[in-house]
């Protein structure tokens, strides 16, 4: 069975997310993220692209996004392809810098747009402070809690027609516990769990989503899944990975596993 298609329907709604290929980084340097900015200003002329939300990552992006003229895919390949020309120019290198096409969770309603968005502004929770994560220069947190001026190529009348500054900050932080981890891996074994998926897929599933949406260590996930060692862990990640982009029950698993991560605080 083939990749499923992008909703592209005039005005849809989209979290969309991707990262640097083997995670490698995709932004270096402050100008790299400036860089990656003019280029989603020019999506937004080029492709009718509206970005409503954003977190810039060192080898990842999160995007929260609307077409009006339902365009999404075509304007997400424009800023891959073009920030990966000017990113190789910058730093000496060539070939791919993306992992592969955007994934991308539609968003159905104004509780899982206010989610989403919270989602996108609680990612940098590995590199600061539950109370910085305003401060976070490369994230639209700190425009929406009014500390920080928005770019041009941001929309904000959306969210701020939805939700006060107050409320936002609830949103941001109330799932966030006191060790910092923004999605407790009991619950996210629940939801795996809840799919009913084979034992080879439910193990794919769950090494990749415990890696990519808790903050566990290594060693952490090797005794919640029973590894031999940190190693072994990391061997079935790294083919877990690799079956996500050829294993559609894989690949289809983890859309859903995302889109209930998203919609966990819908209201």
């Amino acid at each position: 069975m083939g990749r499923p298609l992008r909703n592209h329907d005039p005005g849809a709604w989209h979290h969309v997310m991707n990262r640097g290929i083997d995670r490698q980084p995709i932004f270096v340097a402050d100008s790299d993220r400036l860089a990656f900015g003019d280029q989603l200003d020019q999506a937004g002329d080029g492709h009718d692209l509206e970005v409503h939300a954003y977190c810039l990552m060192g080898n990842h992006f999160h995007l929260v996004v609307r077409s009006p003229s339902g365009d999404i895919s075509a304007a997400m390949q424009r800023l891959s392809s073009s920030y990966t020309r000017i990113f190789n120019d910058r730093h000496h290198r060539d070939g791919p810098l993306f992992r592969g096409r955007f994934r991308s969770v539609d968003i159905d309603s104004d509780g899982q747009l206010l989610t989403a968005v919270a989602y996108v502004h609680r990612n940098p929770i590995d590199l600061v402070p539950v109370g910085a994560l305003e401060a976070y220069r490369w994230s639209s947190y700190g425009v929406y809690t009014r500390r920080r001026r928005a770019p041009s190529w941001l929309h904000t009348d959306v969210v701020d027609h939805l939700i006060d500054t107050r409320t936002h900050r609830v949103l941001v932080t109330q799932s966030i516990g006191t060790d910092g981890r923004a999605i407790h891996q009991q619950r996210l074994v629940a939801l795996v769990d809840g799919m009913r998926l084979d034992p080879r897929t439910r193990r794919a599933v769950l090494v990749i989503a415990l890696a990519e949406h808790t903050e566990l260590n290594a060693d952490e996930i090797t005794e919640l899944l029973g590894f031999g060692s940190p190693a072994s862990m990391r061997t079935a990640l790294s083919r877990a990975r690799a079956q996500r982009s050829t294993d559609s029950d894989v690949g289809r698993a983890l859309d859903d596993l995302a889109r209930e991560l998203i919609g966990l605080r819908a209201a």
